[in-house]
């Protein structure tokens, strides 16, 4: 895999890049990368912003990979996940295991960052991993956040970031 860091330690693993790590290859990030956020447990589930809402509070969710506009997410190079203009945010600034994951106005908080890591999403302020609770896939079922464990289902695939490769 290939992992590309973007700025405020925000990093991207492009799937199928096995060995790159070692090797001269390089990316330059020429824009935010757009796409769907794909489980690492089932290649067929996506994070979906329910309804495709723009409403604080809403439950961002597991759902088939659809190719539709609430599960078009933006990695942005300030460390946030974004889609229709909102964050994907851990609710209330929690710490714990089990807390809720959703949408919220962006607004620069520790609970708005995430970093990509050996396929994880961690959210730093709770040291926390992006978490399908009991490995569920089933349509609907909300994100939270868990202690990191290596999991299958704490594993995510980001978009693409827009860039070239050089050697």
């Amino acid at each position: 895999m290939l992992l590309i860091s973007l700025a405020a330690g925000l990093s991207v693993v492009l799937p199928g890049t096995q060995g790159a790590l070692a090797s001269t290859h390089s990316a330059v990030i020429a824009g935010a990368a757009t796409g769907p956020i794909v489980s690492g447990y089932r290649k067929t589930v996506c994070i979906d912003d329910a309804g495709d809402s723009t409403a604080n509070d809403t439950q961002l969710v597991m759902s088939t990979c659809n190719g539709s506009a609430e599960q078009n997410w933006t990695v942005e190079t300030d460390g946030t996940l974004q889609i229709n203009g909102k964050c994907m945010d851990v609710r209330r600034y929690g710490k714990v295991n089990k807390t809720p994951v959703e949408l919220w106005t962006c607004h620069g908080g520790a609970n708005q960052q995430w970093r990509a890591e050996n396929g994880t999403l961690i959210n730093p302020a709770s040291g926390k991993c992006l978490d399908d609770p009991r490995f569920n896939v089933t349509d609907g079922i909300q994100l939270e956040i868990y202690t990191c464990n290596g999991g299958a289902n704490q594993q995510w695939e980001l978009p693409a970031p827009m860039s070239s490769a050089k050697r």
